[in-house]
């Protein structure tokens, strides 16, 4: 009868578990799924609108490497910029000085030359000159007036330079009456020969004063209509004080009637052949050259 009994439980036990093994299965297999519950019901799309923002507030498309790039592409160049401040011997600013740079770095550093003119306080600034030495020239003091200066790439370089104290040369011009002119251009030369380098103008009164002149060097004047004066030489200078010379400079030339064709001016020389005018010569900038001019 026991063993009787412990074979039906162990049958009871049996049918158990194959009973649970099947819900198992039964619960993990898939569910089936209608049509109607797999395709979703259609929906109406909504266009967006437009919006319409200015240029100004778009943020910049050119990316952040784009910029470092292009600024260390501008520190890779073999340029920089220089700064210069020009004082008298006095401390007071050259102000209206002509100078000329030259970068000694560049192939041919007298193609590659820049001209500048300082300002009220003595001042010029040159962007773009080669990296090196660079030759700043104030032509009219000659040797007085070279300095040598170095320019670093990417940077801006300043100095300040002192010019050599020369005589201060004063005077007045006169045209060949006698009356006072204004405006005319005072030039600085050499000798004879050489061309003349633009200097101040006389004020209202024909006064003037050129600053610190080398020794042995000349003056001449030009103005419109007035033609030019002869060059004043270094010993023709009379002496006020150990710095300061004087000389009254006389304009020889007049403007003729239109029928003469005879039209001076400070940028433009006509030589003279006897009595009549020749053809006609051209001078321009600080690098004019005087010569006789067409009087009557």
């Amino acid at each position: 009868m026991a063993k009787k009994l412990a074979f039906m439980a162990l049958a009871l036990v049996g049918a158990l578990s194959v009973w649970w093994l099947a819900r198992g299965k039964q619960e993990q297999a898939p569910q089936p799924t209608t049509l109607a519950e797999a395709s979703p019901a259609p929906t109406l799309a909504i266009q967006a609108g437009r919006e319409l923002r200015s240029v100004e507030s778009e943020p910049s498309r050119v990316p952040t490497t784009a910029k470092e790039s292009s600024t260390a592409q501008e520190r890779a160049e073999p340029y920089g910029t220089l700064s210069v401040e020009l004082m008298w011997w006095d401390g007071t600013p050259a102000a209206g000085l002509p100078l000329c740079f030259y970068p000694w770095a560049e192939r041919q550093p007298h193609q590659a030359f820049q001209q500048r003119v300082t300002d009220a306080e003595g001042r010029v600034r040159v962007e773009r000159l080669h990296a090196g030495a660079v030759l700043v020239e104030v032509e009219r003091m000659w040797m007085d007036g070279r300095f040598q200066l170095q320019v670093e790439r990417g940077t801006e370089r300043e100095e300040r330079i002192t010019l050599a104290r020369n005589s201060d040369i004063v005077g007045r011009v006169r045209d060949r009456d006698g009356a006072h002119v204004a405006g005319a251009q005072l030039w600085v030369k050499q000798d004879l020969l050489s061309r003349g380098h633009a200097a101040e103008r006389s004020q209202a009164d024909g006064s003037f004063r050129v600053r610190s002149v080398p020794e042995g060097f000349g003056l001449l004047a030009s103005a419109d209509g007035a033609g030019s004066s002869e060059t004043a030489t270094w010993d023709a200078f009379e002496t006020l004080d150990p710095n300061t010379r004087w000389v009254e400079l006389r304009l020889r030339g007049e403007s003729a009637e239109p029928k003469g064709a005879c039209a001076i001016s400070a940028a433009r020389r006509w030589p003279v052949r006897g009595s009549r005018c020749a053809a006609p010569t051209t001078w321009t900038g600080a690098r004019c050259g005087i010569g006789p001019t067409c009087w009557s």
